[in-house]
């Protein structure tokens, strides 16, 4: 087997919303100082520049030189096994052309930079937690006795140096991933684009925005978006009509199609980001459907596979759940990968030190809660809108 190569730890940084710092989203941990606690934007001795070429990132880039499978990529390594294409493997085939770089454990400034703007969001999306929105804060508070985001009540965004490392940061890059948190809702993100426009950068950058879709595309942002080699936007959209305001409330569906409509009428690329969750993994053809009435060609749609929080992960269901889901399963593009994640991700023990549970008739019972919970206080439950998922809730194999 030929050594493994990737290019992300020479080419990409990610700052997470909660001002924690790692390669990309795929990594499995966020990286640490010599004590081992976790590098953290809001601390004012941290930077992007120091956390670019610390001790931790060496130590991935020589693993990969020594053509070894770091543990912290093995989300990566795992979907490959199972022929599922892989972000390393995306990222090699787009900056492929940085592998020079891979002789050195010392990197120039980031090509890619991936950048969550905090949690600053207008919603309160069932799969979603406080690290990305703080409309979950309270709800947290209420039904698990605690906040969830490990940076609650910190706000890396608006810390002026933050801001002076990303300004410098960026006048390398080549591409800019922005989200949040909802990234047309935080201010500071007018100050990049402008600052990337006066330094005459922007025409050299891609940037690919992944937004919730709530707001239409100002004549500001699209004088904006000309500046730049290339806007990409990826609305997280993970289901149509009543399912998809009964998942990302308060947001009304009408109003989303709209603004998505309104975009495929730019110059710019549309994409759609749908994630797999428990929730809409029988939505697959309403989805597929609405993307043809739309105009969306269906290889414009990204599928991810939720992972957390874990009660809508259905990776973590039994056997049994898995057959009820697959009996409604067809052959659409969608159900296809959901089938297949189905048939080759499965946990038989379950253990989660976060949410004191160890076992399966423990996730069970937590779903249970939850949605029973969240059903009481909203305009519409479960069994209205999703009837076959709302029997598998309440009927669960242990």
């Amino acid at each position: 087997m030929a050594s493994p190569k990737c290019i992300v730890p020479w080419t990409q940084i990610e700052v997470c919303a909660t001002g924690y710092v790692r390669p990309c989203a795929e990594y499995l941990h966020e990286f640490t100082d010599d004590e081992g606690s976790k590098l953290d934007l809001n601390n004012a001795d941290t930077t992007l520049e120091t956390v670019w070429n610390n001790a931790e990132y060496k130590a991935l880039r020589q693993q990969y030189i020594n053509g070894e499978r770091p543990a912290g990529c093995n989300k990566c390594f795992s979907q490959e096994d199972q022929g599922i294409l892989s972000r390393r493997q995306r990222e090699l085939e787009i900056h492929g052309k940085h592998l020079h770089l891979m002789d050195s454990t010392d990197a120039p400034n980031p090509v890619l930079f991936d950048v969550k703007l905090g949690n600053h969001c207008n919603l309160k999306c069932k799969i979603c937690n406080s690290e990305f929105t703080k409309k979950w804060e309270a709800t947290e508070l209420e039904l698990f006795g605690q906040v969830i985001n490990p940076s609650y009540g910190k706000n890396w965004v608006q810390q002026q140096d933050n801001w002076n490392s990303i300004l410098n940061i960026s006048d390398n890059a080549e591409v800019l991933y922005l989200s949040g948190g909802e990234p047309f809702l935080i201010e500071e993100h007018n100050q990049l684009l402008e600052h990337l426009i006066a330094q005459d950068k922007a025409k050299d950058i891609w940037i690919k925005y992944h937004t919730n879709g709530t707001f239409k595309l100002t004549d500001k942002l699209l004088e904006q978006f000309a500046q730049f080699k290339r806007i990409q936007l990826h609305y997280s959209i993970d289901d149509v009509g009543a399912n998809y305001e009964y998942q990302r409330p308060p947001a009304k569906w009408q109003r989303v199609e709209d603004n998505i409509v309104h975009a495929l009428q730019q110059d710019i690329d549309v994409r759609i980001t749908y994630t797999v969750s428990l929730l809409n993994c029988l939505s697959g053809t309403n989805m597929l459907e609405w993307c043809t009435k739309v105009g969306i060609p269906h290889n414009a749609i990204d599928i991810n596979f939720l992972h957390a929080p874990m009660y809508y992960n259905i990776s973590l269901l039994s056997y049994a759940q898995k057959d009820y889901i697959k009996q409604f399963l067809t052959n659409n593009l969608i159900d296809e990968q959901v089938n297949k994640f189905i048939d080759t991700q499965h946990v038989e023990e379950i253990k989660n030190k976060n949410w004191q549970i160890n076992s399966r008739k423990e996730v069970d019972n937590l779903r249970r809660y939850v949605i029973s919970k969240l059903d009481s206080k909203g305009n519409a439950a479960l069994v209205d809108v999703n009837p076959k998922i709302s029997k598998l809730v309440g009927n669960d194999e242990t």
